[in-house]
């Protein structure tokens, strides 16, 4: 699955939706099972434990029944809190895998630009040093001095752009 770049005009379907939506999911959620848990029948006269001599057979049945079906409800909302808090935690994945790329792309964009143009000012360089006239020898060894210091600036900048990438692939890697 490729991605588009975040930002673009692209996202995958939902994308922003889910974003916007999970912090009132999540609440409405919670409010369905406050809801649930209240609804809960309680034993005759009040009491929290279900005394057998106050019921008969069948109101206990009943109201096991009916306990039953509300805590299958109960599970039912528990199950899909963790269905999404698992889809937003993909959301949040998915975001960082995004943000990553982009990461990697300008890193890589930026890092073949600097390169080019480096190559492309050194040969410039020694094109014009190449195009000067030199009428004796004084003048070609100064062309050649010219020459040879284009070309020790154009190793310190490589060396430079080299010594860059180790330090950007430590950073990416700790994002």
């Amino acid at each position: 699955y490729n991605a588009p770049l975040l930002g673009s005009d692209e996202q995958p379907t939902g994308w922003r939706l889910r974003r916007a939506l999970a912090p009132t999911l999540a609440a409405v959620l919670l409010m369905g099972a406050t809801a649930l848990l209240a609804n809960m029948p309680v034993p005759k006269g009040g009491a929290a434990v279900l005394s057998l001599a106050a019921t008969s057979v069948g109101e206990n049945k009943a109201m096991i029944h009916a306990n039953m079906k509300k805590l299958y409800k109960l599970e039912t909302v528990v199950n899909d809190h963790k269905f999404a808090a698992y889809l937003h935690r993909a959301g949040i994945e998915e975001n960082r895998d995004l943000i990553l790329n982009n990461y990697d792309a300008a890193f890589r964009g930026n890092r073949k630009l600097a390169n080019l143009n480096t190559d492309k000012i050194f040969e410039n360089r020694e094109a014009i040093l190449g195009a000067l006239p030199a009428a004796d020898r004084v003048q070609q060894n100064w062309v050649l001095s010219m020459t040879n210091e284009a070309k020790v600036d154009y190793l310190e900048h490589r060396s430079k752009l080299n010594s860059l990438l180790p330090e950007v692939s430590k950073m990416m890697g700790e994002a």
